[in-house]
């Protein structure tokens, strides 16, 4: 048979009666590509809270319970070393609103919701917001070349694992908003755009309330 003809039940259908199929085929399958490609992206760059967490690993002793268990309790107790040498504790942030940030270098939800996060605190650190963000992985260096990228301001420091058992952290990043008397008033499990009006709003709130 030559290439101009294909054989089918032992006739012979010319190509170019074909060619029309592969090439509608081959349309349709860029079509459901385009289709894909944007509902990626409105799911998980426009709708904040929507980008999945990065899951962390503990052995069957360590399980984590629910973090929303911890809403309205006390926060455990918390020391970090950061980056910059500073030694902060939540004790000694008592009356200040206080959002504690668990996150990955290797975890691009976490570098997703930085930049926000970032501009959510020059917007309120005067007026008494306080951000910590904590690395759960790698070594001073590897958080300093994530930090060359992802630039931020607030402090940046280590977490122990005996902490993330003690704030049942099951994936990344986890977010923690304790108000000035070291409730956890809310727990935010995945990447938020930290500029949206609603959290803008609970932080006014927070900050507002006498401790």
């Amino acid at each position: 048979m030559s290439e101009k003809d294909r054989t089918e039940n032992g006739e012979n259908i010319p190509a170019k009666d074909v060619s029309p199929l592969r090439k509608f085929a081959s349309s349709g399958t860029k079509i459901a590509a385009v289709f894909i490609l944007a509902y990626l992206v409105i799911r998980y760059v426009f709708i904040p809270g929507s980008l999945p967490t990065a899951r962390l690993s503990y052995s069957e002793k360590e399980t984590p319970r629910a973090p929303a268990s911890r809403i309205g309790h006390l926060a455990p107790p918390l020391d970090v070393t950061t980056l910059q040498g500073q030694y902060l504790s939540l004790a000694s942030l008592k009356g200040k609103v206080v959002l504690l940030n668990f996150f990955g270098t290797w975890c691009p939800p976490c570098r997703f919701e930085m930049p926000s996060m970032n501009k959510l605190y020059h917007t309120y650190a005067e007026k008494g917001l306080e951000i910590i963000a904590i690395a759960v992985d790698g070594s001073e260096d590897t958080v300093k070349e994530f930090l060359k990228e992802v630039k931020v301001d607030f402090p940046v420091g280590f977490a122990r694992e005996e902490q993330l058992v003690q704030y049942y952290i099951s994936g990344l990043p986890t977010s923690f908003i304790i108000d000035k008397r070291g409730v956890i008033r809310e727990i935010i499990p995945g990447a938020i755009n930290w500029e949206a009006r609603e959290i803008n709003t609970r932080v006014q709130e927070l900050l507002a309330e006498t401790p």
